[in-house]
């Protein structure tokens, strides 16, 4: 259902919608979406695909004060996160909570909603869980390259070797009104670059 427009988003109302999201235009969670029974029956040992695996996603995500549940990684791949790669969208009004016991796992760019943004905006986000990777890791995203995070909470345990932050781990993009609760380890032999809302900033 749905347009795609601002005003007439493209409504998801399954993990197996929140799944096939591609394309451009906006999407809207209509309800909470637990991921549990799509990750068992799709991708048991790896958890989620990141959509945009294969190339940056153009979607607009319109959270709707909506909560997606249930989700987890467990992989060495780089960009691991909700999104795997996210170029001029917008994510607002969305929490995410890693599944009970589980973590998104993966290599380089591994964060809760975006492993790499590039002119993004993210807007009273609200993440949970545990992240575990090597370098570029965050709550949010583990790179976030121009754009906007504001207003958002992370509450999240990190575990990686460097650029390390509880919102992003390497930031070259505007965060204001941000709180994060985090628990960060960082474990490189040359220099880490850790802290709590951000890893490494040019930025505001």
């Amino acid at each position: 259902k749905g347009t795609g427009t601002e005003s007439d988003p493209y409504q998801i109302y399954t993990a197996q919608e929140l799944a096939n999201v591609n394309g451009t235009g906006y999407y809207m969670l209509m309800n909470d979406i637990d991921l549990t029974e799509w990750i068992n029956k799709n991708s048991p040992s790896k958890g989620w695909i990141p959509l945009g695996r294969n190339g940056n996603v153009m979607s607009n995500l319109l959270g709707n004060n909506k909560t997606i549940s249930g989700l987890w990684c467990n992989t060495d791949e780089d960009y691991t996160a909700l999104i795997a790669l996210a170029e001029s969208i917008s994510i607002k009004d969305l929490t995410i909570e890693i599944a009970e016991g589980k973590n998104i796992k993966g290599g380089n760019y591994t964060a809760v909603i975006i492993g790499k943004a590039s002119d993004c905006v993210m807007d009273n986000c609200h993440v949970v869980g545990s992240v575990i990777g090597k370098d570029y890791l965050g709550g949010f995203a583990g790179f976030v390259a121009s754009g906007t995070i504001s207003n958002c909470t992370s509450e999240v345990s990190i575990q990686g070797a460097n650029y390390i932050g509880g919102i992003a781990g390497v930031v070259t993009a505007t965060i204001t009104k941000c709180r994060a609760v985090c628990s960060i380890s960082g474990s490189s032999d040359v220099l880490c670059n850790a802290g709590g809302i951000v890893g490494y900033s040019t930025a505001n």
